[in-house]
């Protein structure tokens, strides 16, 4: 049983950027909204590079939670490999268009 969890982040380095923000984002909360079973902990750590890292970083951190909430038998843990590969690529698809 997860009763507690902790996350920490630093900036990369960039010596030509002393002001660079830190570009990661995390998620670290419980997905499930079944109560006939035991509560699923989502953990993600998203890298963000390049000019824009950030703003992708954040949105997948924003999204990917909604998506899997919303997706049938991902808390009965079923299809669970293929929730998050479609989960994903409809983030990426956001992205891109």
């Amino acid at each position: 049983i997860i009763t507690s969890y902790s996350g920490i982040s630093c900036k990369g380095l960039a010596p030509y950027n002393p002001d660079k923000q830190n570009q990661d984002s995390m998620i670290m909360e419980v997905v499930s909204n079944d109560a006939t079973y035991a509560p699923d902990h989502l953990f993600c750590v998203f890298d963000g590079h390049g000019e824009n890292g950030h703003i992708v970083s954040q949105h997948f951190q924003t999204r990917l939670p909604t998506l899997l909430r919303h997706a049938k038998g991902f808390e009965r843990n079923e299809r669970v490999g293929q929730t998050l590969k479609e989960a994903l690529i409809i983030i990426e698809n956001e992205i891109i268009n």
